[in-house]
């Protein structure tokens, strides 16, 4: 038996791979993007800004929120201790139910049992479709949801009262829901 000559199908196989070939290794010319898994978020370091920069005038008792996770774990009203210099992640939400709004910037306020003030600036608008689900709100309010990374946060040993100011164009309103850090 000798060689076998190339058929007519041998080379439609061998076009058609060399153009898989060529179209999966050439550069797309549809702009990718990529969606993140709903457990990604785009996180800043935290931000310390200066209680001047509230409108300690307009601030007021209002808001609805919820500081639900330190860490990824609940955070429930108890004490919740973690170690100065270690990963420190706080996440929640917070919205204006009497006017049907998201804030513009949400600032996370702790307050040391010693008296010592610290306001870090918070990654703001985040979605959090569980929010209007449960409420039953509009999807204008989809993006309530914040994000905190205090890990390289200069924050001294103490126990800390953790409290939201949720800031919107005309009001500052102050949200606690009694939350509680110890850095130790």
């Amino acid at each position: 038996m000798g060689k076998r000559l190339p058929t007519r199908s041998d080379s439609v196989y061998v076009f058609i791979l060399a153009l898989v070939l060529a179209t999966w290794f050439s550069p797309s010319q549809v702009p990718v993007i990529a969606k993140p898994h709903n457990d990604e978020k785009v996180v800043q370091k935290a931000v310390s800004i200066s209680p001047e920069t509230l409108r300690g005038s307009s601030l007021r008792p209002g808001g609805e929120c919820n500081i639900e996770y330190i860490n990824g774990a609940q955070m429930s009203d108890v004490v919740h201790s973690v170690k100065k210099g270690q990963h420190v992640e706080i996440s929640g939400w917070g919205i204006d139910k009497e006017k049907l709004r998201i804030p513009d910037r949400v600032v996370a306020h702790l307050k040391s049992e010693a008296g010592v003030d610290y306001y870090y600036l918070a990654t703001a608008g985040l979605p959090r479709p569980d929010v209007v689900d449960y409420f039953n709100l509009p999807l204008t309010l989809i993006n309530s949801g914040f994000v905190l990374d205090l890990s390289e946060a200069e924050i001294q040993p103490d126990f800390y009262s953790v409290s939201l100011i949720l800031i919107f164009g005309d009001i500052d309103q102050r949200c606690d829901n009694s939350k509680k850090l110890h850095i130790y």
